[in-house]
């Protein structure tokens, strides 16, 4: 395990931290409450530990001190901050913003990381007083365009939420396939359960002394049907 991800596991009893964002930290799933439950929270859910992976990487490629380049900690830490106040509960978004400046921008004093992220909190701390949506809604191209030159080729396959275009076509057609695979083969297998129920019952109709006109009276199917049901090599 990476030192990031070690770090991002550490709890501090003297500040309200979300457990959501500890769990994201991880890479797992999030814990469904009332108010983060949803498609919209779950994608910023991704977006930020997407964000986590691009972090990571560039720390790892900056040589030239600890945590981000200086030309890219205030872009990435705002998008950090806006995700963060998606699925994260307002009274601890500042501290969550303040932890993640600690690890990924040391550079930055404490007083301006949260300058660079007093929209993001604002927004988040708006919303949940009026109860009205005030939150930045960043459409997947657009953070994808302001961050495309921070992603590493090698990287991309690894991301969920901030992908191009076409990539998004692809997985969607993918997803599509197997989907279709998946209804096929269920529906298949409903119809060869449901094919060999028919046969037993019209096996023990038949035993009983009914005639095929009964037994398709009985099962609701057609006298073609329930013969060919008795047809030599049919049943089983």
């Amino acid at each position: 395990m990476s030192s990031l991800r070690l770090c991002c596991q550490i709890t501090y009893k003297d500040k309200i931290r979300d457990i959501n964002v500890l769990r994201a930290n991880k890479g797992l799933k999030p814990v469904r409450k009332a108010n983060t439950a949803g498609s919209i929270y779950a994608r910023w859910y991704l977006v930020y530990q997407d964000l986590l992976i691009i972090i990571e990487c560039q720390v790892a490629l900056n040589k030239k001190g600890p945590g981000l380049p200086a030309g890219m900690r205030d872009l990435l830490l705002y998008h950090l901050a806006n995700a963060l106040s998606w699925f994260t509960i307002s009274d601890a978004l500042e501290n969550e913003v303040a932890e993640c400046a600690r690890k990924f921008t040391p550079s930055l004093s404490h007083q301006e990381a949260l300058s660079y992220c007093s929209s993001v909190i604002n927004r988040a701390k708006k919303t949940q007083i009026e109860g009205k949506e005030h939150r930045y809604r960043y459409r997947r191209e657009t953070i994808y365009r302001e961050l495309e030159d921070l992603i590493p080729e090698e990287v991309l396959p690894r991301l969920r939420a901030i992908i191009p275009n076409e990539l998004a076509r692809e997985r969607k057609l993918e997803r599509t396939l197997e989907s279709r695979r998946e209804k096929g083969i269920a529906e298949r297998v409903i119809y060869r359960e449901s094919l060999q129920t028919n046969k037993s019952k019209a096996i023990k109709l038949k035993a009983q002394g009914l005639k095929y006109k009964e037994i398709a009276l009985e099962l609701n199917l057609s006298i073609d049907t329930i013969k060919g049901y008795f047809r030599k090599g049919v049943l089983v």
